[in-house]
């Protein structure tokens, strides 16, 4: 320290002092001067900061304090520079603040080099003793803390003139000497880091854990604090069961209301706030999440991860960002899931092997169209219908490396050991698994009926046909496909045609028709070869064939060395179609010309015709008929006897007349066989089904043949009585021909049908031996004067005419307030024969529901609906009818589809408007619209609805409420398009049945 100097001559010493002393003949003398000097020193400190301003940039202020200690004034210049890391950005720096008067360097930045001028903060500056300048450099930075080296952040060693940190060092020079100081401060630099630590896991009940681990890292010198949020960005379908923050650093407090299904910057996916995190520290978080999904439903793409980064949805994609000072970091990870469904197929047969079994072959597929790896276990399970006997079954082909069950027999029942047919398989994602199974099949004819071959309604679980059903289970849940095949039921019956008729101009020569009519009762198609073997008995000689025709379609034509004697053979490999919603009948009328002469013959009194060894008793001919198909052989015959006479019942013709009735016209032939008279009783039987009604019965006979005018068909069936037909050879000889009409009321539909076919609107049974009540079935028992009996009979098959209305998902409304709403319209006819149809579709919308359009915007092929429709009409009203007098074939379905557009005014609504009707009123509610069939002037309806969202209750729009539809019922028919909407109007309110309301 430099001190002043002395006030008095001969005091203390002090600044630059300096005495002077004579000596001169022993006398002294002295002289003293002093000059006072200035000493400055610097001094430099922080004194804010470094302070995070909040958007990624932090402010740090720094104070240069210039000391003169001296006991003089001095001048002194002044320099600044920053040392700051590599990857720390100054964004602004300046002098701040300077003592009065001192005009610092405008154009100081502190970045020079040493002796840079862009350095010096004042040059020049007089500071009296003892005084104090004092200088602020306030400087705010700003680092890309992706890239940037933590090392970077290091202070260096002080007065080392390294960079690193926030390092500034402060040069002062005066009079020549240097002085220096620095200091330093530094910066926190916190990241986070996403990775899944556990998962996706399948738990085993359809839902899958998936843990995420979110670390955040301050690798700065520095302490800081952040925010952090955890978004689920999971793809459309997947559903979230649970979801929480599971583990959190000690000391923080994680948000309680966490979900992580926000939209970005929502508070819902904040983790944490305002967390600090000491230099070199880390904190770890673990986010659990559970999720199922509808595997039937959701779209495979759903399952795809995004792009990195992108922010998109898919899969079980999950951003994490940490926030901070402003500055957001973010990190996201993506896991997926697999998708295993199963789909079932026939690739080949029923095929069959021509020895009376059958072999088909299922494909099972196991598919995985998600986007991970997934284990399944996969069963088979054989439904087939009673009276199919299953001879082999096995697994002929599985996947490379599938050890596949040996003991898959898939004859147990549900769940079974014996249905398995591989377990824990793993499929890769994208990946197809293809398993084969082959079934050897035959019929025990004696318990298989047309209803066991027919195949059950998919995925019912039902027995029935060939029917297959895979299960497939993944994770806990089951997914099923299943498959079915039918098999034909071919069987045949042989009948007279009419009754023999003698040959004109030759005696003893006669002509007799014989009727085969082969039958497929099962509804798979098959083909069959068909024989027919004449056996004519004593005194009756073969003539020869006189003709043979068939309405058989797609006929391969007959063998035209046919003869019935030594060539049986008739016709080859015939196909016959499977019976759908009836079966199929192939006739064959086949006229056999024959000679007898029983001059000499003693008939037999009794009414056989074969004799014990198989040959046909003297007088007769007998005939045979055979059809055989894949092995399997049916036969029926029919005799031509003396003293037996003949019946043939034939349909004449069947069909609606209006007011729900039906006129069927039957023909009862009765003709002798022999050359002596004979006598006959002659009964009829109507067998329609049971909901069928008799109106009236008429009967008329040859002339001269008194009728029992008490004839009704039912509690008395008695036609005539010992009536008396001349012999063949008898002059003015003619068969005996009955006609019955009938009128009946036929129902709109048939529900109560029983499993052998009764009250079915088909005729299930061969023509001939049919004894069901079923259709418009009839039976003639003919009665001859030695006691015995021979019955014929014959059918006609009807339709079953039904409705039924859905509405297509869910009524959508869109950004201008107008709702859509599409309605289906089903048309079925499950009975046995054609039925024309009207359709009408009437919308019964609630109060303040303005219709703005309404389209009926699919309708069958070949059916052009009304293009006046609106659906806005009163009951009766023609602008309700979509199509008329439409063919529906038996066993058809024919599907329309209705789109209304229409706008809710809120100003005139009222409770009508938010609720569908109670069902059978009639009354307007919500998107209510009533569908209505009518058919043979009987009519149905089936209804559907739905409901707008209510102000004030947002969400989806109401379920579809309750509906009515009736049952066919008898009324009188009025022509014209407005009758028939009158007429289901009418019907509405009678309140036969309710059915069908679609929800």
């Amino acid at each position: 320290m430099i001190t002043p100097c002395s006030a008095e001559p001969g005091g203390a010493q002090g600044g630059l002092s300096n005495a002077a002393g004579i000596n001169y003949n022993g006398l002294t003398d002295s002289a003293e001067a002093c000059v006072t000097v200035a000493a400055i020193t610097v001094d430099k400190t922080i004194s804010a900061g470094p302070t995070p301003n909040g958007d990624g940039t932090w402010t740090i202020v720094y104070d240069l304090v210039a000391t003169n200690t001296g006991s003089a004034a001095g001048d002194y210049d002044l320099s600044d520079r920053l040392h700051y890391g590599e990857g720390i950005e100054i964004t602004s720096a300046a002098v701040t603040s300077a003592p009065d008067g001192v005009q610092t360097n405008l154009d100081w930045t502190g970045l020079g080099a040493d002796g840079a001028p862009a350095n010096v903060v004042a040059t020049g500056i007089e500071l009296a003793a003892g005084g104090t300048h004092t200088y602020q450099v306030t400087v705010t930075v700003q680092m890309d803390e992706a890239t940037i080296d933590p090392g970077e952040l290091q202070c260096p060693a002080p007065g080392s003139g390294e960079n690193g940190g926030l390092a500034n060092s402060t040069t002062l020079t005066h009079n020549g000497t240097v002085a220096q100081d620095d200091v330093c401060a530094t910066l926190p630099l916190i990241d986070v880091t996403k990775t899944i630590s556990f998962g996706p896991t399948p738990n085993g009940d359809g839902t899958w854990a998936i843990v995420y681990d979110l670390v955040a890292r301050n690798t700065g010198a520095a302490a800081g604090d952040y925010d952090l949020s955890d978004q689920l960005h999971y793809g459309e379908g997947i559903e979230i069961v649970r979801a929480a923050v599971t583990t959190a650093p000690d000391g923080v407090t994680t948000n309680a209301d966490w979900t992580g299904l926000g939209a970005d910057g929502a508070p819902v996916n904040v983790v944490a706030a305002g967390i600090e995190l000491a230099a070199g520290g880390t904190h770890t978080y673990r986010v659990t999440v559970t999720v199922e999904m509808d595997d039937a439903a959701i779209d495979p793409g759903a399952l795809q991860c995004p792009a990195p980064g992108s922010g998109e949805s898919g899969g079980l994609a999950n951003s994490t960002t940490l926030t901070h000072n402003g500055e957001v970091q973010g990190d996201d990870v993506c896991a997926t899931l697999p998708l295993i469904d199963v789909t079932k197929t026939i690739s080949a047969g029923p095929t069959p092997n021509g020895d009376g079994t059958w072999t088909i072959t299922y494909d099972l597929v196991a598919s995985n169209t998600g986007a991970a790896a997934g284990d399944y276990d996969l069963s088979d399970q054989l439904q087939y219908g009673a009276g199919i006997v299953i001879g082999t079954a096995a697994v002929t082909a599985s996947p490379e490396g599938v050890a596949t069950n040996a003991g898959w027999t898939g004859q147990g029942a549900a769940g079974s050991a014996e249905n398995v047919v591989a377990t824990d398989v793993t499929l890769t994602a994208g990946a197809n698994h293809t398993y084969q199974v082959q079934v050897v099949v035959s019929l025990d004819q004696a318990v298989v009926t047309p209803e066991t071959l027919q195949c059950p309604a998919p995925g019912s679980g039902e027995n029935g046909g060939l029917a297959n059903s895979t299960e497939l289970t993944h994770n806990g849940e089951t997914t099923g496909d299943d498959a079915c095949a039918t098999l034909p039921l071919i069987e045949i019956t042989k009948s007279l045609s009419g009754a023999v008729t003698p040959v004109e101009g030759e005696d003893g020569v006669y002509d007799v028709v014989y009727e085969l009519t082969v039958t497929n009762r099962g509804p798979g198609s098959g083909h069959y070869d068909l024989d027919d073997a004449l056996a004519p008995g004593e005194g009756v000689q073969v003539v020869g064939i006189q003709d043979i025709v068939t309405d058989a379609p797609e006929r391969v034509g007959f063998n035209e060395a046919y003869d019935g004697l030594e060539n049986l053979r008739m016709v080859t490999g015939q196909p016959i179609a499977g019976a759908t919603g009836a079966p199929v009948v192939h006739t064959y009328t086949v006229t056999v010309r024959y000679a007898a002469d029983l001059s000499a013959v003693q008939v037999p009194d009794s009414d056989i015709c074969t004799t014990d060894e198989g040959g046909a008793v003297p007088g007769a001919l007998n005939n045979v008929a055979s059809v055989g198909w894949n092995a399997l052989e049916g036969t029926d015959d029919e005799c031509v006897r003396p003293g037996k006479p003949t019946l043939d019942k034939a349909l004449v013709s069947a069909q609606p007349v209006g007011g729900g009735q039906w006129e069927v016209v039957y023909d009862l032939t009765v003709g002798n066989v022999g050359v002596e008279a004979t006598t006959y009783d002659l009964d009829d039987e109507l067998l329609f089904a049971p909901v069928i009604t008799v109106e009236s019965v008429n009967v008329t006979g040859p002339e001269g043949i008194a009728l029992n005018a008490g004839f009704d068909g039912d509690s008395d069936q008695r036609i005539a009585t010992d009536v008396s037909i001349g012999g063949l050879d008898d002059d003015g000889y003619a068969p005996h021909v009955y006609r019955v009409t009938v009128i009946a009321g036929v129902s709109l539909h048939f529900a109560d049908i029983g499993q052998d076919g009764t009250g079915s609107p088909a005729c299930t049974a061969p023509t001939g031996s049919n004894t069901l009540e079923q259709g418009l079935n009839n039976a003639a028992t003919l009665t001859d004067e030695n006691g015995n009996t021979q019955t014929d009979t014959d059918c006609a098959p009807v339709p079953s005419i039904d409705i039924t209305k859905s509405i297509i998902g869910n009524p959508v409304k869109d950004a201008n307030g107008t709702w859509a709403v599409t309605y289906e319209i089903v048309a079925i006819n499950d009975g046995a024969a054609q039925g024309d149809y009207t359709l009408t579709d009437r919308l019964r919308y609630g109060t303040g529901i303005d219709v703005t359009s309404s389209t009926v915007t699919s309708a069958p092929e070949g059916v052009t609906p009304s293009a006046t429709w609106t659906g806005q009409g009163g009951e009766g009203d023609p602008v309700n009818v979509v199509a008329t007098d439409v063919p529906l074939e038996a066993g058809g379905i024919h599907n329309y589809q209705v789109q209304v557009h229409a706008k809710v005014d809120p100003t005139t609504t009222d409770a009508s408007t938010y609720a569908c009707p109670a069902p059978g009123t009639g009354e307007p509610g919500g998107f209510a619209n009533v569908a209505g069939i009518a058919h043979n002037d009987l009519a149905d309806t089936a209804t559907a609805c739905a409901t707008p969202d209510k102000p004030g209750d947002p969400g989806t729009p109401g379920k579809p409420g309750g509906g009515l539809a009736l049952t066919g019922a008898s009324i009188g028919w009025i022509a014209g398009s407005a009758a028939l909407l009158i007429l289901i109007g009418a019907l509405a309110l009678m309140a036969a049945r309710q059915r069908r309301t679609t929800n």
